[in-house]
This record gives structure tokens, sequence and C-alpha cells, in this order.
């Protein structure tokens, strides 16, 4: 058999409204440092604040002692919202930077009716007091909870609103900072947060009441702490700042006619303008409102602010409720990256070296909070230009692309109806996803057996049944109808597609014996589904999905039907989520099923599960079910997720020539919460080779009992894609190279032995973890070989650079990028007709087992080599002769990736 060949798109960049950043999923929600979202509190401090839950007597000019209670008494406002805030600052995910500002009025014994709002009997000015509790915190750094906590503590109950005045600074905080008050009455002046293009920013004003003050009636504006207003005394009609309105937002719905003024343009102007013009795009601020035991006219005012200011209106009445909403907000805070984008690919003719046609099938998807991530498979076209550049180019034959490699935004991709721009969800395949679906799984209560998957319908539209082997338990559900229900809702097309998340389309083209042709489009989502798409239409033939993933759809129903609520607790829905391999026997070499030549689909499950799934697709209209490998059970039980690449190809096990699938074990989850040194998994850490026609497994490596080949060392999971090598160059593998979570490389040999017997041996080529927390080095890529031959020196060189796949953003550890020499690329080392494996290769000397056969690497970082004297240069090459290769550190920010080239 051979593969199917695709290549990878990468020599354009392209980009929606965010740009794509890099794995895992959580990178699209938990951004960069500089990324990450920046949500400022701006918290009430009136003296009604004080008061208990809302009652009509104490809301009167003289208000009763009895209305204010001391602070320690839970029923008192103030007391429930530092309660309420403070859970919400443990609760928080560490992706997030956190300010606290608090706003009331304060007595001054000033003349000057510049600096009053309001005067008192005694003729002193009650001025707004604004004040920063808290800079913006990373509250992944350790000491943040406790400063925004300790904050929260400081807040209190005095004077009046000065609503105008707190969200002028905000804003003026956000666009170019402020000289602030700091909780000790210091003046400060703090920078604007916003440092990333990327970042979304928030606002989140509470507020016990409707502001009453900067009304014009009232002598004085001083809608700033700062004194920042120019009008004369006489003029009671000054503009707002960063408004073009002559007398700001004339607000009627106060307690005082105009009370509040300016407030709406302070938002409307932090949403709609660009905050810091030097940065790309539009760095603007949505501000969200809460109404906390406020009265309605109150809550018409803030809900007016939320309006102009892009957000949300909440309200709450005790602690509980506004844990809740906080939580809310900070949750949704998060959901901002509008489109990720997943490899593009090209059909490609590997015997002309060029593009065989002219379109591109690009998958996108939209990271959510919520569970379940929507996708789309969009269609554009190349056409070379008359100086010789490819161009992408929309349905209408316009550019797609913007200079900046954004998309247009009245481009329209094929199979679209309108333009979709940039709008990943939008138009697309995704977009003719109605009507009844063809959606099949595969049932068969007496093990794997192939079987056409026309017979194992979810849901039969003419009998209106459906599929009889489904049961409650598999959906989740008590009643027959409600499985008879949720069947019929995901076998009917609702307009959407689950995300392609790591995996890349696959392009079959078929001929039949009279020379017609016809091609479909495979593709793997988040919907737990295999979908053969009509690269004509973009409409979808035909889906498989595993029984394994029919749990998935009533929370997939639930989040179509319910798109506005954040707050599902259910873990996030990978589906499909790990590779797609082509298998096809091309016997006359022209890349067409035709013949009688068949095509095999086999793919994975990644974060969505532990199995392997292969179905023949040789009618394109028709597939059959071939066979499933189940991790954890009978002769997989060690098969961690199945993170790998299954690969195909020749190998001889046990004197026999087999045409075979490989895989390495995949991942073990509990990786994901290994803070320290290395640890040993408890699935993954093994090799499997089985038959590519019946899925049988035919040969295995462990450290654990009864594999073929037990490798004691072996003990961390394999995430990486195995890599075969065909060493003498017939067609036939020779070697493995591993590498494995626990930075380790390990290398398998298939040889004959004097006796020309076929043997199989293997042992760790390279251990380059340290040891430690800072040196716990992973590898989640397989490595590139490479063949060196100079004078005498011949060897394989390997280069593998370690990373942290599952959490990208943690930089605790030292990564490094490697060149490793193995010196046997023949054959495996012997002493007489005895497999004799070397000692590890370690970085340095003090990991070495033994001190008097120590192979260790050269520090490459400083590049002495090139930018060295010539004394040092020379020393270099001395060291990069003598020693088993070499490594440099990578930054903080730098991770090893997959590499961007189709199938070697």
């Amino acid at each position: 058999m051979k593969k199917l060949f695709a290549t990878s798109f990468t020599t354009i960049l392209i980009l929606f409204s965010h740009a794509a950043l890099t794995d895992d999923l959580d990178i699209y929600i938990t951004s960069p440092v500089s990324a990450k979202a920046r949500v400022l509190f701006i918290i009430d401090e009136s003296g009604s604040m004080a008061f208990g839950p809302n009652t009509d007597r104490c809301l009167v000019t003289n208000t009763p002692k009895d209305c204010f209670l001391n602070d320690d008494q839970p029923s008192q406002r103030t007391f429930q919202v530092k309660k309420a805030m403070r859970t919400v600052i443990d609760e928080s995910d560490d992706d997030l930077y956190m300010a606290i500002m608090g706003f009331r009025g304060k007595k001054v014994s000033r003349s000057d009716p510049l600096s009053c709002q309001i005067k008192d009997e005694g003729g002193n000015c009650l001025k707004a007091d604004i004040r920063v509790l808290t800079k913006f915190l990373n509250l992944e750094e350790s000491n943040s909870r406790g400063s925004l906590k300790w904050a929260v503590t400081r807040l209190g109950h005095d004077m009046s609103t000065p609503t105008s005045s707190a969200l002028h600074d905000a804003v003026q905080w956000y666009k170019e900072g402020i000289d602030a008050t700091r909780h000790n009455g210091s003046q400060e002046n703090i920078p604007s947060p916003i440092l990333n293009h990327c970042q979304p920013n928030h606002i989140v004003l509470l507020s016990d009441g409707a502001p009453n003050s900067n009304s014009i009636e009232k002598n004085g504006w001083g809608y700033t702490n700062n004194d920042l207003d120019d009008r004369e005394p006489d003029n009671y009609s000054p503009e707002c700042e960063w408004s073009d309105k002559t007398t700001g937002h004339a607000f009627e719905a106060t307690e005082t006619p105009q009370d509040g003024r300016c407030s709406p343009d302070f938002v409307e102007y932090a949403h709609n303008a660009d905050l810091n013009p030097s940065m790309d795009g539009t760095q603007f601020v949505t501000t969200h409102t809460i109404g906390f035991h406020t009265t309605p006219l109150a809550n018409t005012f803030l809900a007016y602010i939320a309006e102009k200011g892009g957000g949300d209106f909440f309200t709450a009445d005790n602690a509980d409720e506004l844990t809740e909403v906080l939580q809310s907000l900070v949750h949704d805070a998060k959901a901002v990256v509008d489109t990720s984008i997943n490899t593009p690919t090209i059909p490609f003719d590997p015997s002309n070296i060029a593009v065989s046609q002219n379109s591109l099938y690009l998958p996108v998807f939209k990271p959510a909070v919520n569970p379940f991530w929507f996708g789309n498979l969009k269609k554009y076209e190349f056409k070379i230009t008359t100086t010789g550049d490819f161009q992408l180019v929309d349905a209408n034959d316009a550019s797609a692309l913007n200079v900046d490699n954004s998309f247009v935004d009245d481009a329209r991709s094929f199979w679209s109806d309108t333009p979709d721009g940039n709008n990943p969800l939008a138009g697309g395949s995704a977009s003719k996803r109605t009507g009844s679906r063809n959606l099949y799984t595969y049932i068969n209560k007496n093990g794997s057996t192939p079987d056409t998957l026309i017979d194992h319908r979810l849901y039969d539209f003419v009998a209106r049944e459906a599929h009889p082997d489904i049961l409650n338990g598999m959906l989740g559900v008590t009643k027959s109808s409600e499985v008879t229900a949720l069947l019929k809702w995901i076998s009917t097309g609702h307009g959407f597609m689950g995300a392609p998340l790591h995996t890349a389309p696959a392009l079959l083209n078929y001929q039949d014996r009279l020379g017609t042709s016809q091609s479909i489009l495979l593709i793997t989502t988040s919907e737990g589904v295999l979908s053969a798409i009509d690269p004509a239409s973009g409409e979808e033939l035909w889906a498989y999905m595993p029984k394994e993933l029919l749990e998935n759809i009533k929370t997939i129903k639930y989040q179509v039907d319910n798109p506005d609520d954040t707050k599902l607790t259910a873990e996030r829905i990978y589906g499909l989520d790990g590779h797609l391999e082509i298998l096809h026997d091309d016997t006359n070499g022209d890349n067409l099923i035709n013949g009688s030549e068949s095509v095999t689909a086999i793919f994975g499950m990644r974060r969505g599960g532990r199995n392997y799934y292969a179905l023949d697709i040789t009618d394109p209209e028709s597939p059959e079910f071939k066979w499933e490998i189940i991790g954890g059970e009978g002769n997989f039980r060690q098969l961690g997720q199945t993170w790998a690449k299954p690969d195909s190809g020749k190998i001889i096990i046990s004197g026999v020539e087999r045409e075979v699938i490989l895989f390495s074990g995949g991942y073990d989850p509990d990786q994901d919460v290994v803070n320290g040194a290395r640890v040993a998994d408890d699935i993954g850490n093994a090799l499997y080779i089985v038959d590519a026609e019946s899925g049988e497994r035919l040969w295995w490596a462990s450290s654990k009992a009864g594999a073929s080949l037990r490798l004691t060392n072996m003990t961390n999971s394999i995430a990486a894609d195995a890599r075969p090598v065909d060493v003498d160059d017939d067609g036939i593998w020779d070697r493995i190279y591993l590498a494995d979570t626990g930075g380790r490389i390990i290398r398998i040999d298939f040889y004959t032995d004097s006796d020309d017997a076929h043997q199989i041996n293997g042992y760790i080529l390279a251990d380059l973890n340290g040891g430690t927390a800072n040196s716990n080095r992973r590898f989640f890529t397989s490595p590139e070989v490479g063949y060196y031959a100079s004078g005498n020196e011949r060897f394989y060189a390997l280069l593998a650079g370690s990373g942290d796949r599952p959490d990208p953003m943690d930089h605790s550890v030292q990564n490094r990028f490697y060149m490793i020499k193995d010196y046997y690329p023949w054959s495996p080392q012997r002493t007489g007709d005895v497999y004799t494996p070397p000692q590890p290769i370690v970085e340095n000397t003090s990991l070495c087992g033994d001190i008097n056969n120590c192979h260790t690497l050269y520090d490459a970082t400083t590049n002495l080599t090139q930018s060295g004297t010539t004394e040092e240069q020379q020393g270099a090459h001395n060291l990069l002769s003598n020693t088993s290769g070499w490594y440099i550190d990578l930054a903080e920010r730098e991770i090893d990736l997959p590499p961007a080239s189709g199938p070697v």
C-alpha cells in the first residue's frame, strides 16, 4: 500500500480577525501573558453601600441611622460584595489580569466651584474620590490573588456616587494611563494595561444606585478626579471628553435630571474608538454593569451604560447571586478569540512536483469557553498572477486576502451563498448542513466484523426509527423516546459543523471503469464524526460517528439550543481529534483509485479517546466498517489517548514480510498535572504494530510484562508519531525511532543475525531529561532523521525539540532543541552476534550512569562556532567533533512544532 499524498500549504499565513496561536487548545482561550484578558472592577463605595437589603425607608433625605449596618454584618451590601469578590478571585482561572477601583465622594475645603460636584450646608465640596486599590495583577503569579483579596478588604462606604468620574478615569487608564490615587492616598502614575493587540479589555461597574453627581443643574461639573475640564465658571454646558456632543449625553432617567452626564459617552467612546492606534487592530474596552440592590430607576441607567459600552447588564440582591454574576463575567471575558485556523490542504501530485489542482480546502474553528467548539471547512482557489506570484482568490475570482493576510471582509469562499469574509462559521461546508444526513455508526454485539455502514444509520428517516441497538445509557438518557429524539436531531443538518482541531482534510480521487471521475473530501471534527464532503458543492455525502462518542450528542444539542449559556460545566468535547491516514494500494501509480485498487481511512481520537478506527471507502458512496482498536482493552490495554498518526508500510516480523500499521502508545493524561520531576506513566508507554487488513496486534514493545520486546526504561507515554526508517531502501522498514514524554529517544531495530534469523531489539538512545522540575523535558513530536557523512564520520542526525504541548503557556522548564548523533546508522551495535546497546546519550557528565562510558552533548546556545573569537571557534568545533551531538536553549516563548511538510 502507499499513502495518498497531500502537502500542507504554509508559504502564506492566513489569518482572520485574531492571530492564530499555537497548540494546545487552551492556548486559544488561555492567552499569552501579554494577551490575557484584562478585567477592571469598579466598585461603588457610596454611603448606601452600608445599607442592608434595599428598603424604601432608607432612600430618604434624612436616612435613619439603623439603615447603616456594621461592617461585620452579613446583610450589609459592602460585606456581601467583599464575600463575592473573594470567591471570584480564588476560583478564577490563571489566564486573566484583574484590577480593582473604588469610587465615592469626599469632602474638600475649597471654594472653587470647578472642583465641586455638590456643596453641603457648611460650604464644603463633595468631590469624586476615585481610588485604585490594585493595579492589573496576573492571576498566574503567586502573590496576585492575595494582593487582590487584601485590596477587597479596603473597600468602604461614604458619601456620594460619582459614576461619571469613575468611568472617565477607567477609560483614561486603558487609553493612556492615569495619575491615580492609591489606597493609601498617595499619587502614582499608572500606565495603560493594553500591551497586546489580541488582548480583550473589560470594565465591570458595580453600583447600588444611580449617580448623584455630574449634573449641569448642580454647581460644578467635576467628572474627573484630576481637574481636566477647562470650562469657564459660568459655562454649564461643556463638552464631554472624547465626545462630539456639545453638551454631553443628556440622560434623564436618574433621581436628579442629568445626574451621571457623560457616563454613556465615555463607555461608548471606549467601545468604538481605537484606544491605541500604534497597535495592529482596534483596541477597545467593553463595559458591563451590575445593579446590586438597585431600584428600577437605577437599573434603567445601568442598563443603558452597558448598552453603550457594548456589554451586558445584570442585577443581584445577595452575595450568592452576585458571585454567580461576577463568575459569569470573568468566564465570558476569556471567550474572545474569534477564529483559529488549522492546516489547509492542497491536492498534490508527487510525480510532477506541482500543484495538480488549484483548490485549497481550509479547516477553521471558533474557540469558546463552552465544551463544544464549532468549525467549518472552506474552499478557495489559487491562480498565478502576471508577475508569477500565487494569489488566493474567492468565488468571485477576487483576491481573498488583504495585504496583512487577513481575509477581505466581503470575500465569498466557494460553497458560500453570501460573503463570509473573516467569519469562520459563516458560509463554507457548514452552511450546506441542512436536511437529513446519512449519519452512520457501527454496533456489532459479536465484535468487530467488516460490515456496510448503510445498515447502521443512527436514524432512518424512511422507517422513522432510531438504530435499534443504541440503548438509553449510550446517550446518557433514561427514556427510549429521548434516544429517538436525539438521534433524529443529530441526523438532521442544523447549519453547523464541529471543529476540525488537529487534523487536515484528505482529498480522494476516484475513476470508474468508464473513466468517470469522482472526488470526496474526508475530515474529522469535534462533533465526533468522519465526514465525507463533495468538493464541488461542499455538501456532506455521509458521516460516521463511533458508538463511543454517541454520549456527546446530548451536550452538543443543548449548546446549539442554548448558545448564550456560557456556564456549562461539562468537559470539553474533542470528538474525533486525531490524525487521518489514507491507505491506497495504488498499483498503477496514477494517484487515482481505480481498477481493483482499495482505499482505507484510519483515524484516531487524540483528546477524544483511546481508540483507532478503520473504514473501507473503496466505494465512496457506500463506506464499510473495517476494524477498530479499543484502547484499554484486550491486546491494547497499554494504549493511551491516540495522539499519534498511524503509519503504514512493510516490516518483517517472525521472518514474514507483513503489510502493517504502526503507531506509538499514545498520551497519558496524567502528564497534564505533572509539575515536578519526571514521573512514570500508567499508559501510553508502548509501540504497536498491527495487521493493516484486520487491525490484529502482531507485535508490541513496552516496559510492561508480556510485551514482545520489553524495555525496562520505556516508562513514559509516547504521544509523538513513531518515525520508521528504511535504512537500505528496499521498501521494508529496518528501524523505528520514538520520542517520549519523559525526554527519551528510543531506537528499535529490525535486523538479521549471523544465521540470517530475523531479530527485533531496542534501547534508549538518549535520555535528555535532567531529573528535576525545571529540566523535566518532554517530547511531543517525533525526531527528524538525516544522514551525515564527512571524512570518516558517519551517523544519523536526529533533530528533536522539547516542549509541553498540553500546556504551552507553562515556562517553568528550560526546553531545548537537540541534534543527536546515532553512530550506528546501518546496523545495531553488536559484540560478536550479541546485541549490545550503548549507554544512553545525556546532556552532561553529571547525568552519566557510567562515567567511563559517557556520551554527552555540546551546549551550542552561545553559537561560538560563528560568533566567538578564533580561539573560541576552534574550541567549539573540537567539542562538536568529540561529543554525541549538541543542543541549544529555547527562549521562553519558543516551542517545538510539527514539521510543516507533508508525509515523508
